[in-house]
């Protein structure tokens, strides 16, 4: 138990501009390193194999924790908020000086108003346009070989196109959903983090995190036997996995007519 979480809030207004690009600037100066490091990497890369990245973008809250019962009655400026708040893990020598940090994924309430419209020219504020909603499903399992492997859902795909999203990585085998052919899955071991990242907005409802991630499209362990073995009593049981279109929503086969496979246990969904 790590005690009481807490959000961070604003009781006084303050120049959002500046505030804004002293993150951008924090934030590319961060990436800078990885990015150089994953085009090394990509030049070395075999031929027909490119290494694929991506910049992933998770919307949620950060909370803290491990603070001390007078700072949650007293207002905090912003200088000793970022004391207070570990910039990265490495720096973190003394532990009791920081703040502890947690992110809770996901939003509450799904407001489809606040996103841009189909036919807006670009969003207020990042300049982007709205190509399209999908929904996305994860879950993780534990195999008998001692392996941890993803099954990544997608819903809303275009149709015209077989081809994973470029955040599908490592890919073992493609799952097929009997009860929808348009659902698009594959099992994957998990992705390879090379910076992540918590971006606090205290103006906002959301703050995110940020993670960017590499690897090569099909994972090299899937040409090994017995996890081929493996892949594919796990594909074959998740075919039968059921999706609510209405709630958003994906359950595992039920137990009365498809049992887990011998060994294997879910670990996150």
């Amino acid at each position: 138990m790590h005690g009481y979480f807490f959000s961070i809030g604003l009781t006084f207004v303050f120049l959002q501009s500046e505030v804004i690009m002293n993150a951008i600037t924090e934030i590319e100066k961060n990436l800078l390193m990885p990015l150089k490091n994953l085009q090394k990497l990509s030049k070395d890369s075999a031929p027909g194999k490119p290494l694929m990245a991506d910049l992933w973008c998770h919307f949620g809250k950060v909370l803290v924790f491990g603070v001390d019962e007078e700072e949650t009655t007293n207002d905090i400026g912003p200088d000793e908020i970022e004391q207070r708040v570990p910039k990265t893990i490495s720096n973190a020598k003394h532990v009791g000086d920081y703040w502890k940090v947690s992110f809770e994924e996901g939003v509450n309430h799904f407001n489809k108003d606040k996103l841009p419209k189909f036919g807006d020219n670009h969003h207020d504020f990042f300049d982007i346009k709205l190509d399209r909603i999908q929904w996305r499903y994860d879950f993780g399992f534990h195999t008998p070989l001692d392996r941890n492997i993803r099954l990544k859902v997608w819903e809303g795909l275009p149709a015209e196109t077989d081809e994973p999203p470029l955040e599908v990585k490592n890919i073992l085998k493609q799952v097929f959903l009997c009860s929808d052919e348009s659902i698009k899955a594959w099992i994957c071991c998990p992705s390879t983090s090379c910076v992540r990242g918590e971006i606090m907005t205290p103006d906002s409802e959301y703050d995110c995190r940020i993670k960017l991630r590499a690897g090569y499209r099909y994972a090299e362990e899937k040409d090994n036997d017995l996890c081929m073995k493996e892949d594919s009593l796990l594909s074959d049981y998740l075919s039968n996995c059921k999706l609510d279109k209405e709630n958003h929503s994906m359950k595992l086969p039920d137990q009365k007519d498809h049992e887990m496979p011998e060994g294997f246990k879910c670990t996150f969904y």
